[in-house]
Parts: C-alpha cells; structure tokens; sequence
C-alpha cells in the first residue's frame, strides 16, 4: 500500500467548505451529535424521525417499510459508486481496505442511527477522551456516510434537471441541428476527424460521424447513470444537482480563432439575440481554472445555451397549451489548434481529468483524521 500522504493532498483547507454544506461526510460527525437527533434515537426503534425526513422529502404517501426499503436501496446505489471510484484509482489492496460495506435487510432506521450513536460514543470513551478508539469511530461514521448517500442519491434520482437531461437530449441535439442546418459533408484528414459541414452560421464545423459531439455526462459508459461522477461534481463544486448547468455538453470544433469568433457572433445575434451568453468563458492554455480539476492543456470558449424544448403538454397550436422547458446545455467551442492540443496532450484526456477530481474527491469520504491512525495501524 502507499504512503499515506499519497491518499490526501497538502492543501485540505477546501475540505471544511464541503463538509459545512454535506454534514453527514464531516469526520466529526455533527449529525449525531445534534439535540433533534439524540432526541428521535432516544425515542427508541418506534420513533419515525427519520422515516418521516425521507418520506417527507423524497417518497411521499409510503408506508414505513417501502421508505426504508427504497432508502437501503439508495444508500447500497451510492455505496456501489464509490466503491466503484475505488475501484478505478486504487490497486487491490488499496480497494479491498477503503471498500464500503452494503447496508443489509431488513433495515431499521432509528436501530441504524442509534448504533451510529453508541459507536461514536463508545469511540470517545465518554464526553472527554484522553484516547480515541478509531474503530469505533469509523463504525459510527461508516453507518452516517451510508445515510448521507442514501440522502443525496434519492436527490439526483429526483432531481428535474437529471431526468430532463435523460429524457430531452435527443431532442436537444435535434435542436442544435435545425438551428444551423448542417449540409454536405466533405472528407478530411485530421487527426480524429474525419468530416466537415457546412452551416448557416457560414463556418465548417469538423467531427466524426456527426458535426456536433455531444455527450450526456450523467451517464456512464454503460449507458446508466454515474452516480460517483455526479456525487464528485456536486461535493466539489459545492452544488446540488438543479445548479449544476452541464448535464449535457455539446462541442463544436471549427477551422481557427476567426471561424470561431463567427461562431460565437452567430450564437449572440441568431440564437440568444436578445440575453448575453449564459457563463461565458474563455479558457486559454496554461492559465489558472476556478474548477482546480479541470483539464487546461488547450484553448476553449465555453457558456451555457437554453434550447426550449416542449413539454407534454404541448400538444396543440392553442396559445394556453404552449409550454415548453429550457434545459441548460454546456456549449464549448474548439479550434483545430486546439483540438490536436487535446489529442497529443495525455493531461487533458479525459482519464487524467477523472484522476485529478478523484483525488480532491476522496478526503471528503474518506479523512484523514479517522483513516489515519487505522492505516498507520494496518502498516505495523
């Protein structure tokens, strides 16, 4: 296994920002120590404290045993996630001594917080501990992580913004594609490119097998939803799911900075003629990103577009059923340049930008102050 330090980056200080926003993640295991909570886990195993915040919140109109099945369901869904995080950056040993157990059936909510409880005062050894038993206290912070990402996978599964990405990005690409009205495409030999067309935003735009890459990035290569990637995105950027405006990316790559310029002209007067780009951006190589993970190998314009897509109720030509959804798209534009920047450049592959928000990523499920002292432990 490697050192330690490997695991943890020297600046942690971002850590405590994300904790304050994600308490069930905090090593110090606020969550059980608040009086509303020592209250409902002192009402016994009768109490519906906790049954009641998620049917509330997430599962209305069920009865106690669907809640807490659908929510055991949800906290193994996350639990799986991160393991499967593990299981991409770290080596067999590694994996097998951070993995995360599954939360097993049948499940009681208040018996599941009161051992967390027991463990973290069992840990302390009473309110003032001159010792810490780390086993403990990774027992009672393992059952408040489970419930932590049962909580936020139940908030992505319900969240407007992930199931329109879902359901509209066909139909998003349609629009992309009306809008500029791609006509004959002619062979070319670039390096991962193999076709321009011509549109009526008067620039080529190069590609593939299609003149927009499009991808939907809440969905993982098996075609399901990346729980693990969306948990990293919304920890780290310190968002929930309905402000996170790239659920879906869209990518247009055009012959140089002039053609591009005309492009982003094109987006201005014919397409948001009457609002300003939505966060634009230009990211030039080698500067300074407010995302710390983000690939900065090549040159890039980026900003958000609204394509209106119909609702279902949308139906008729009669004014009063006329509705449709504006569902946020991330539009970044890249010039040849730039594209064979990417290509040659291994830093800005995809890969290397997953490994680069992992390692940000993994102190807040897994800190330093508990994993310490069991790894140093493990090592002797």
């Amino acid at each position: 296994m490697r050192n330690i330090n490997e695991f943890y980056p020297e600046d942690v200080s971002y850590l405590r920002d994300i904790w304050d926003k994600q308490p069930f993640f905090d090593p110090s295991l606020f969550y059980i120590r608040k009086k509303d909570i020592i209250n409902a886990i002192n009402d016994g195993s009768s109490s519906t404290y906790f049954i009641d915040q998620v049917r509330t919140s997430f599962i209305p109109h069920k009865d106690n045993a669907v809640v807490q099945k659908v929510f055991t369901d949800a906290m193994n869904r996350g639990i799986i996630a991160i393991n499967q995080l593990l299981k991409e950056h770290f080596n067999h040993e590694e994996y097998n001594f951070f993995k995360l157990q599954e939360v097993t059936l049948p499940f009681n909510f208040s018996k599941f917080m009161k051992e967390a409880r027991d463990d973290f005062i069992a840990a302390r050894s009473g309110k003032r501990p001159t010792t810490m038993d780390y086993e403990s206290l990774l027992k009672s912070y393992d059952k408040v992580r489970a419930f932590g990402l049962g909580y936020r996978i139940l908030m992505i599964d319900e969240s407007p913004e992930i199931m329109n990405a879902k359901r509209h990005h066909k139909l998003i690409l349609k629009w992309f594609d009306e809008q500029f009205d791609f006509k004959k495409p002619s062979k070319v030999h670039i390096e991962g490119l193999n076709y321009k067309w011509q549109s009526v935003a008067g620039v080529d735009v190069y590609g593939v097998q299609s003149p927009i890459r499009s991808r939907l990035k809440i969905l993982g290569d098996d075609g399901r939803v990346s729980y693990g990637s969306i948990l990293m995105k919304m920890f780290l950027k310190g968002q929930y799911p309905d402000k996170i405006n790239d659920h879906i990316g869209v990518e247009f790559v055009v012959e140089n900075e002039v053609e591009r310029d005309k492009l982003v002209r094109f987006f201005r007067k014919e397409i948001r003629a009457m609002e300003r780009l939505e966060n634009y951006k230009v990211i030039k190589y080698g500067e300074a990103s407010d995302n710390e993970s983000s690939a900065l190998g090549y040159d890039a314009i980026k900003f958000i577009i609204r394509p209106p897509i119909p609702t279902l109720n949308s139906i008729s030509n009669q004014v009063e059923s006329i509705r449709f959804e504006r569902i946020p798209v991330e539009v970044q534009i890249l010039i040849l340049q730039s594209h064979i920047q990417r290509v040659n450049n291994p830093e800005v592959e995809h890969k290397s930008y997953k490994e680069r928000q992992f390692k940000r990523f993994f102190p807040v499920l897994f800190p330093k102050d508990i994993y310490f002292p069991l790894l140093n432990k493990s090592s002797n």
